[in-house]
């Protein structure tokens, strides 16, 4: 019942026009121009009406054609395998799906070859090596930004780098980081459970990936520590946040506690996020709280009216002016910029 699309009345142009799309020989996508063409000779002019008909025919999962951004906009998907096929030739295991490692060294990119498989960090130069100079590069470099595969790396002498946490592998051992499992300074610390479900592979690098595109908004950042499965973002030089992931729970602790309700918010925006954008509803979870020597149901937190977790109206500080309609269809630069 939800999915009106599914029995909308379709005009006969439209689906003339679907038929000269899809009939076209191309590598799996075709630019809005040539779309607009197509459209055209069916006596589909008007740009409204194009905009409506590759949205339908989008939901309907017929065509992919998403429009968060200029570059999205201008690809129309007939076959989305050519989209997983150039996703693959970064985010990929190197122990089983190899480099040829002798084009590598042609292009002198063995070094950011480890670092990319070392720390997650990948170049502009590599990017266009494994999709190729003529590749669709701004449209694919927007789809893993929209998809919350990859965020721009803005820290230290790092231009024109980009962040895949999927490929971050374990890391040096660092004593903050333990402080996420045994925090015994810091106080302001909660816990996500996913455990009456399952938490799904996925959720907690894209967190990363939102959390690493504020931190860099923040002029005096520090530069994030990462490992496979937990890592310390920094906002500004005043505070940072640590997030680990164990089985089904995520734990973040929050060095500042004046600013606990803050991140609390904006961790759970972030989620949000990911669940209208990626997981299709999927996930839940509950939220248990630290305070004096144990976690609290969120719930009876906010009953108790806990500090730091809530101020005096009972509720989280809110994050900005979004709400979680904004959420589903908001890109993600005018996402994190809603963010306090």
């Amino acid at each position: 019942e939800k999915q009106v699309h599914v029995n909308k009345m379709v005009s006969i142009r439209w689906v003339k026009c679907l038929d000269d799309i899809l009939s076209q020989k191309s590598e799996g996508w075709l630019p809005l121009n040539k779309v607009k063409e197509i459209a055209k000779d069916c006596d589909i002019v008007s740009t409204t009406e194009v905009s409506t008909m590759l949205a339908l025919f989008h939901d309907l999962g017929v065509i992919f054609h998403l429009t968060a951004t200029h570059a999205l906009e201008n690809i129309v998907t007939t076959n989305p395998a050519w989209m997983i096929e150039a996703v693959g030739k970064v985010i990929r295991d190197e122990k089983f799906h190899m480099f040829d490692m002798e084009e590598i060294q042609k292009d002198s990119l063995e070094e950011e070859v480890r670092r990319m498989f070392a720390r997650g960090i990948v170049t502009i130069d590599l990017l266009l090596h494994l999709w190729g100079k003529n590749s669709e590069y701004n449209f694919l470099m927007d789809l893993m930004r929209r998809s919350m595969l990859l965020s721009d790396w803005n820290f230290g002498s790092n231009e024109n780098a980009y962040l895949i946490p999927s490929l971050v592998g374990k890391g040096a051992s660092c004593d903050a980081l333990e402080k996420i499992k045994h925090p015994n300074n810091i106080r302001a610390k909660c816990v996500f459970d996913f455990s009456e479900r399952f938490l799904p592979t996925g959720v907690y690098e894209r967190l990363v990936c939102l959390l690493v595109a504020r931190s860099g908004k923040f002029q005096d950042s520090e530069e994030p520590i990462l490992k496979s499965k937990s890592c310390k973002v920094s906002f500004g030089e005043d505070i940072a946040v640590f997030l680990e992931c164990e089985k089904d729970q995520l734990s973040l602790a929050i060095t500042k506690e004046e600013e606990a309700s803050k991140y609390l918010s904006m961790l759970l925006a972030m989620l949000q996020k990911i669940q209208f954008d990626a997981m299709s509803s999927a996930l839940k979870w509950y939220i248990r709280l630290w305070n004096d020597g144990d976690y609290l149901a969120y719930e009876e937190a906010k009953r108790k009216q806990v500090w730091p977790w809530f101020n005096q109206a009972g509720d989280t500080v809110i994050t900005g002016n979004a709400t979680l309609e904004d959420l589903k269809t908001a890109d993600l630069e005018t996402f994190l910029g809603s963010l306090k």
